[in-house]
């Protein structure tokens, strides 16, 4: 869980709650390790997999339709940010 907590920049007991309930909706399980009950892999089910490239396959339309825009408004932050870390007003 701290792997996965540190891949979605979550603290661990956030990521067990995540899967405790993805777990309730059939969208993953856990496969606990041989002796070692704190070593947990998670699988996503075939549900969980369906969910996964729906959801997936929306935010990349999403980005689509948006990234020109979000592009255009990083380059214009950039664009009038100060060149140098020493100009910064605190």
């Amino acid at each position: 869980m701290g792997f996965i907590a540190s891949r979605l920049l979550i603290h661990p007991h956030s990521a067990v709650g995540l899967a405790d309930r993805l777990e309730e909706r059939g969208l993953l399980e856990r496969i606990r390790g041989g002796g070692d009950r704190r070593q947990v892999r998670l699988r996503l089910t075939a549900a969980g997999t369906e969910t996964l490239t729906r959801l997936s396959a929306l935010h990349r339309c999403e980005l689509d339709d948006s990234g020109p825009e979000l592009v255009a408004s990083l380059q214009a932050v950039l664009r009038d940010s100060p060149k140098e870390a020493g100009n910064v007003e605190a």
